[in-house]
């Protein structure tokens, strides 16, 4: 019996690790991370893909302007990961290599392709839409945090681990973190010290993600999904009706919305311990409210906090995690992050953020942190510092705060 033909979307991209798919599609792209044996981490070639695809479909710009809607009928960019996650983030190794040994001087245009790259996933598509499964790290967070809807799954694990190899939550972190948990920016800083994360139900827990669905529905959904929208959508050029529909759509489909989550953030354990300990004075006073924490301190009492011997471990654990990472990036992020509550665009922020990454990309903790946890793999990174009091405060917030 002879077999139907079928046609197959057509891939425009030019690096093999990006897929871009387009024809027969009719009302969308779908950009696809295809780098599964290193969880999609991102190199400089895919931000370069990913930045010129996305400017050939619909140019360059902010969408905030109300000027720059773009007659292309293709109003939506589908955005997924291939493999056992989305992506891993950058791929420090290369950054390594290409500028720790190979003592690259164009750390600027590296930088350039990242923002790039973030800054077109976040103002090109009229519509964006990005699932998320499994790893959802670094500056794959940034890149996708301000997709118009976003899809998570039971496997999800959200986190930004920098710290870990001496460097700052970059992405646009700073911003995301301090704004996007509605009355929890704590939450935001805690995660970005410590490199702690958010896994499966709690990114609807705190709006992180827009819609939730259980792993089974999730292994169809971008084809459930790609078939609503090809049948559904096209001919539609009103943006804010094409995003109705799609959120109708999921709303039926998936399991759980922001909207109507039942998932409560004060629920989330430890979180009114995370919201004493972890505030925006000074990165000292967290070090010192942990011991409180600890020590069960008469603080706490005057702030009707009971302990018990889960939050003490919390509070360990906490400290531990803390004391493990670059004294000099805990200062940088902490800073960072209490800038970042302060602004009002994200966009901003954003070209704020950019103007320090060139200079700290060349922080000896930065590779040191890389080689011990990636290279090496001694796990026993030497910091330049051995703790935030051995630190010239002042002269490293000048170092890479003064421009501001």
């Amino acid at each position: 019996e002879k077999e139907t033909s079928q046609t197959l979307p057509e891939n425009i991209s030019k690096c093999e690790r990006v897929v871009v798919l387009d024809k027969p599609y009719k009302s969308m792209y779908q950009l696809i991370l295809n780098n599964p044996k290193k969880i999609n981490c991102l190199d400089y070639e895919m931000y370069k893909e990913i930045f010129d695809s996305l400017t050939s479909f619909y140019g360059s710009h902010s969408k905030a302007d109300k000027k720059t809607s773009t007659d292309n009928p293709k109003r939506i960019v589908l955005i997924r990961g291939e493999g056992r996650g989305f992506c891993s983030g950058g791929n420090l190794k290369s950054t390594y290599e290409e500028v720790y040994l190979k003592k690259c001087k164009n750390i600027v245009e590296l930088t350039e392709h990242e923002y790039r790259s973030l800054k077109a996933c976040r103002n090109s598509p009229p519509v964006s839409i990005t699932l998320w499964h499994g790893a959802v790290l670094g500056f794959a967070v940034g890149f996708t945090f301000y997709s118009d809807i976003k899809v998570s799954t039971d496997t999800v694990f959200f986190s930004m681990p920098e710290t870990k190899v001496g460097y700052f939550t970059d992405g646009g972190a700073g911003y995301f973190f301090t704004h996007s948990f509605g009355d929890y920016p704590e939450l935001g800083l805690y995660m970005a010290l410590t490199s702690e994360r958010l896994e499966g139900k709690d990114l609807i827990r705190f709006g992180v993600s827009d819609f939730h669905c259980s792993q089974e529905k999730y292994s169809v959904i971008h084809e459930k999904l790609t078939d609503y929208i090809e049948k559904n959508l096209y001919g539609i050029s009103d943006d804010v009706v094409i995003k109705s529909k799609i959120r109708d759509y999921l709303e039926d489909y998936c399991d759980y919305s922001k909207e109507k989550s039942p998932f409560k953030p004060e629920d989330f354990p430890f979180i009114a311990f995370i919201q004493y300990v972890f505030q925006f004075d000074s990165i000292l006073e967290v070090f010192k409210r942990i011991e409180n924490v600890i020590n069960d301190s008469e603080d706490l009492k005057t702030r009707d906090l009971v302990t018990d011997d889960s939050v003490v471990e919390w509070a360990k654990k906490a400290k531990k995690l803390l004391n493990e990472r670059s004294p000099r990036a805990l200062i940088t992020v902490f800073e960072l992050l209490k800038r970042g509550k302060t602004y009002d665009s994200a966009e901003a922020f954003l070209d704020f953020e950019q103007s320090i990454v060139p200079s700290y990309m060349l922080e000896e903790d930065f590779y040191e942190g890389i080689r011990a946890l990636l290279v090496d793999k001694d796990n026993n990174p030497k910091w330049k510092n051995k703790s935030i009091h051995e630190v010239d405060y002042e002269a490293l917030v000048k170092k890479y705060f003064s421009q501001e």
